[in-house]
């Protein structure tokens, strides 16, 4: 038995579905949208969501409604997706990196305190793998230096610090809907708010993009069923898993499926067509089932968590108060590499590189070592719903083995 590194969930009868909507002309435009934005913002708990073409063009709508000075400077974690950098530069605004935490992989307070000065307009946090960063600390002092907190919760679905979910303590919010998140729309995002103002000049630029073709929702929808058959586990185990197991032979200890990227890798071209009923209808469906495959993968991630926690340094939530959806299961190790290598041989596929030290790829000035550590040492146990007690303890006890014969 071999065990991918995650699963793809696709909402039952979606086939079905897509083919209704597409007969009753209700692919592109419908009820649905409305809908979803509804229920998805009180799902978070706030006033508005407003459904985007991506999670990275909902940053770039964002950025544009804050209005912010032409030499804005905007404040992100050191170790984050290459994306976030990426869109704040090519919006001509300067991007201002800052060290993590290495137990949350958030926003270090004392090191965002250092980097403030007169130009900075913006803080961004990440809660990194649905874990919540120190939220409560970095609002603190957005509000003490009167600088606006944008929170990226791409990763995130039910986390929150005291039944206050992630998504609701800055002034604006993104979420992504792609393929691996918490809920997955065949791509796609979500932005939350109460600041009215905003929603109503975000959904006015919104008015000026092209709607999705019905051949782009198809292919999507195709490319995603790919995704889940792939890591359905029968397929997983009879093709794909001999597979990397013969690429890592021939090509070494890189992850084959983890991206280098570089800058003209990262675009938003093809990620600003216009949000369509069809995903809205999916994004519904998994609401409704949310509960249930998010508590279980939270149980996977916890039990773990116990398993491991005495032996390696596992990422984890800043205190009692804050509550993870544990999108990933994330470990430092130093030899990580090897051991992903080794897992993999036991049946164990573990992704790497998700990821980066952006402070590198952007040549930013600056050290920060925390972030670098993380870009080198981060492995992601597989911790899906599907997953038994008895596959943990398996993965568990081949990952502690390796540690062990590698000491």
């Amino acid at each position: 038995m071999a065990y991918p590194r995650q699963r793809v969930y696709l909402s039952p009868n979606t086939w079905k579905s897509f083919f209704s909507h597409w007969f009753s002309g209700q692919l592109i435009k419908g009820s649905s949208i409305k809908l979803f934005e509804e229920q998805f913002a009180e799902f978070i708990g706030c006033k508005e969501a407003i459904a985007v073409p991506s999670g990275r063009y909902g940053l770039q709508l964002i950025l544009q409604a804050l209005d912010l000075e032409e030499d804005a400077e905007i404040i992100v974690p050191a170790f984050t997706y290459p994306a976030v950098p990426f869109v704040i530069k090519e919006m001509g605004y300067t991007v201002k990196f800052v060290d993590i935490e290495l137990d949350s992989f958030g926003i270090n307070p004392e090191s965002l305190k250092a980097v403030i000065n007169e130009k900075t307009q913006v803080i961004l946090p990440t809660h990194l793998y649905g874990i919540p960063c120190n939220i409560e600390a970095i609002r603190d002092i957005a509000d003490k230096y009167q600088l606006i907190l944008v929170e990226d919760c791409a990763h995130c679905g039910s986390a929150n610090i005291s039944n206050k979910k992630m998504g609701t303590f800055g002034i604006i919010s993104y979420f992504s809907l792609e393929t691996s998140k918490c809920i997955n729309t065949l791509g796609g995002g979500i932005l939350t708010t109460s600041n009215q103002f905003l929603a109503k000049k975000i959904r006015e630029q919104l008015d000026h993009c092209q709607p999705a073709s019905k051949r782009q929702i198809f292919k999507r929808l195709l490319k995603n069923t790919f995704e889940a058959l792939v890591t359905y586990p029968p397929l997983f185990n009879l093709l794909v898993y001999p597979a990397l197991r013969i690429l890592a032979k021939v090509k070494g200890p890189d992850d084959l499926l983890s991206k280098t990227y570089i800058g003209q890798d990262i675009t938003l071209s093809g990620r600003n067509r216009r949000y369509s009923n069809f995903q809205a209808w999916i994004g519904l469906q998994q609401l409704q089932h949310f509960d249930e495959r998010n508590q279980q993968r939270i149980s996977n991630a916890e039990k773990l968590f116990e398993l491991l926690r005495e032996k390696v340094h596992c990422q984890q939530p800043i205190n009692e108060k804050a509550q993870a959806n544990w999108l990933l299961f994330s470990i430092l190790l130093k030899d990580m590499s090897q051991v992903a290598v080794s897992l993999l041989e036991k049946g164990i596929d573990s992704k790497r590189y998700y990821m980066r030290d952006c402070s590198l790829l952007f040549q930013a000035d600056g050290q920060f070592p925390n972030a670098s550590r993380a870009d080198q040492e981060l492995l992601h146990l597989p911790c899906y719903a599907e997953l038994k007690n008895s596959d943990l303890e398996y993965i568990t006890h081949h990952l502690l083995e390796q540690i062990t014969s590698n000491n």
